[in-house]
C-alpha cells in the first residue's frame, strides 16, 4: 500500500483533500520513506557483517614442537660504562639549537635532555 501511496503522491496532495488528509499523505509517504531508507541501509550492514565473518578467517596454525635451545655458556659480567661527563654533550646540543634558531646561545637555556637509543 506505501508504494501506491508514493506513486500518487502529487496527484493526491494537489487534489480535493482536506487539510488533514494531505497531511495524513504526506507524513505516511516521509514515514515509509524513512522505514524503507533505514531497512535498506540494514540489509547492506548485514551483507557487509556477514562477508567480514567469510573473509576475515583466520588460517589454522598447526602446533610446532618446540626443542629446547643448548644452554649457552654464563657470560661474564660485563662493567658499565664510567660515566661520561656531559658538559661537552650539552654545549654541542646549545651551539645546535642557536645555529638552527639564529639566536645567541643566552637567549634559551637547556633544562634536560635524554638519549634515545
Amino acid at each position: 500500500m506505501f508504494y501506491m501511496s508514493f506513486l500518487n503522491f502529487s496527484k493526491e496532495v494537489a487534489s480535493d483533500l482536506t487539510l488533514s488528509e494531505k497531511l495524513n499523505q504526506i507524513l505516511t509517504t516521509g514515514i515509509g520513506g524513512y522505514i524503507l531508507v533505514f531497512a535498506v541501509l540494514a540489509l547492506i550492514w548485514f551483507i557487509l557483517a556477514l562477508f567480514g565473518k567469510v573473509f576475515d578467517r583466520k588460517p589454522k596454525i598447526k602446533k610446532v614442537e618446540t626443542v629446547a635451545a643448548p644452554k649457552a655458556e654464563a657470560i661474564p659480567d660485563v662493567p658499565a660504562p664510567a660515566e661520561q661527563d656531559e658538559k661537552p654533550i650539552v654545549a654541542a646540543i646549545v651551539a645546535a639549537i642557536s645555529a638552527y634558531e639564529g639566536k645567541p646561545t643566552s637567549s634559551f637555556k637547556v633544562v634536560s635532555f635524554r638519549k634515545k637509543h
